[in-house]
């Protein structure tokens, strides 16, 4: 792995830094517009409320770790792991660079509320 890991130096065989701060940053961003009343309801057409508790996300080095190893068993199921929730998705094209992987799947991940909450 190309580039530096200084958030999570035992992890530098999983990604980089600057993959981390896409995710990271993507979804406070997506967060901070639905917790302002930014985000469009699908179903109404309205905003929807805001949410004045919604905390900031801060990156979890341990739960990159259990992530990574449930991806290597290739099952097409989530983990159970206690206390998270997850997102799973399967790219076609390995050759992907990741940080167009890292963009597609935070946008994926806040598209239901503007669909269907």
């Amino acid at each position: 792995m190309i580039g530096q890991t200084t958030m999570c130096p035992n992890n530098a065989h999983i990604t980089t830094d600057e993959i981390r701060r896409i995710f990271l940053d993507l979804h406070n961003g997506h967060r901070s517009n639905l917790a302002r009343g930014l985000v469009r309801n699908g179903n109404s057409q309205t905003n929807a409320r805001p949410a004045s508790k919604m905390i900031k996300l801060t990156y979890d080095c341990a739960a990159e770790t259990s992530a990574f190893a449930w991806a290597q068993q290739c099952q097409d199921r989530d983990s159970n792991t206690r206390g998270v929730s997850e997102n799973r998705y399967t790219f076609p094209n390995k050759n992907l660079d990741m940080t167009v992987v890292a963009r597609r799947v935070t946008s994926f991940n806040y598209l239901p509320i503007q669909r269907f909450n």
